[in-house]
C-alpha cells in the first residue's frame, strides 16, 4: 500500500485509533483475542469455563499462530482487495480488531459444517473472520466503525460470518448490518453451538446510528 492509502486508513474514534497492524503487534492480537473470549464466552450450561477458553485458545498466542496473523497482514498489503485486516488501538494498546477476506486470498481458515453449507448453496461470498472488541469499548460505536471499515471495501459483494449462538447481542448487531440467519448450524470444539448469517450481494442497508452492540455475557477479566 502506498504512504497515502496507508493514512486513509487510519480512523480515529473518540481517541482509539482504527488502523494497518504491525508485524511486531501479531503475539499482542493473539493475546487481546483470548482475553475478549474470556469476557464473552462463559457459559456454565455448555460447560465453558476459563480453563476450558485456555485450552481452545492457548494455542492462538503460541509462536505459529502469530506467524500466520503475520502473513495474513503481508496478504493484505500484497493484495487489499483480497484481505482487510484493521485493528483498534487505545495509545499503545490493542482494543479490538477485524479480519475479513475473500475466497482464496488467505492461508487456509479450518471450516465449520455451517459455513460449508453455505459454499454449497453456491454463495460466493466474502468471510467476516473476526471481529472482537474488548468489554470496555463495547457500547462506543467502535464496532460500527470497525463494520463500515468493513462494508466499504466489501462494495456489493456477498459476506458470511458465525458467531455464538447465545451471544445474542452480536447477532442483532450483525443484523443491523444487514446479516440474516442462514438456518445453518454447528458447534464449535463440542461446546460452542454457532450460527451462520449471510449479508446478500448488493445489499445497501447500513444499520448506524446506534453505540454498536454490549454483550449481555461480556465479563471484566482481570
Amino acid at each position: 500500500m502506498t504512504d497515502s492509502e496507508t493514512r486513509a486508513s487510519r480512523v480515529d474514534v473518540d481517541g482509539v485509533v482504527i488502523d494497518l497492524p504491525n508485524a511486531s503487534e501479531a503475539g499482542a492480537i493473539g493475546r487481546m483475542q483470548l482475553l475478549s473470549w474470556h469476557q464473552t464466552y462463559p457459559n456454565a450450561e455448555r460447560g465453558i469455563d476459563a480453563q476450558w477458553i485456555d485450552e481452545q485458545m492457548m494455542p492462538r498466542t503460541s509462536p505459529a499462530a502469530d506467524e500466520f496473523r503475520r502473513g495474513r497482514m503481508t496478504a493484505q498489503r500484497l493484495n487489499p482487495e483480497g484481505t482487510l485486516y484493521r485493528v483498534a488501538r487505545n495509545g499503545s494498546d490493542i482494543v479490538a480488531f477485524v479480519h475479513a477476506s475473500r475466497p482464496d486470498s488467505t492461508p487456509s481458515i479450518p471450516t465449520s459444517a455451517a459455513r460449508r453449507r453455505d459454499d454449497d448453496a453456491g454463495q460466493e461470498a466474502a468471510t467476516l473472520d473476526a471481529l472482537y472488541v474488548l468489554c470496555e469499548h463495547q457500547g462506543s460505536g467502535l464496532a460500527d466503525h470497525l463494520m463500515t471499515v468493513v462494508l466499504d471495501w466489501l462494495g456489493d459483494q456477498a459476506m458470511r460470518l458465525e458467531v455464538a449462538s447465545y451471544n445474542a447481542r452480536a447477532i442483532r448487531f450483525y443484523q443491523r448490518h444487514g446479516f440474516r440467519l442462514t438456518g445453518h448450524t454447528a458447534v464449535f470444539r463440542d461446546r460452542i453451538p454457532i450460527v451462520s448469517m449471510l449479508r446478500a450481494e448488493g445489499h445497501r442497508t447500513f444499520g448506524g446510528g446506534s453505540r454498536g452492540w454490549k454483550s449481555a455475557s461480556c465479563r471484566r477479566v482481570t
